[in-house]
């Protein structure tokens, strides 16, 4: 009886976690180079003296 009690409430345990996961999860990076910005970090707008 033991055994089935600790199957069913690990079993409980899996899936509550599965589910919170689904429910919940890892936020995508939004942080994309901007087109004003090169690849070097520098502004178009901005010149080299030559």
């Amino acid at each position: 009886m033991r055994k089935a009690l600790t199957a069913i409430a690990c079993t409980a345990v899996v899936l509550g976690w599965s589910a919170a996961a689904v429910a919940n999860p890892e936020p995508h990076p939004t942080e994309h180079p901007k087109d004003d910005h090169g690849k070097d970090g520098e502004h178009k707008d901005e010149h080299k003296p030559h």
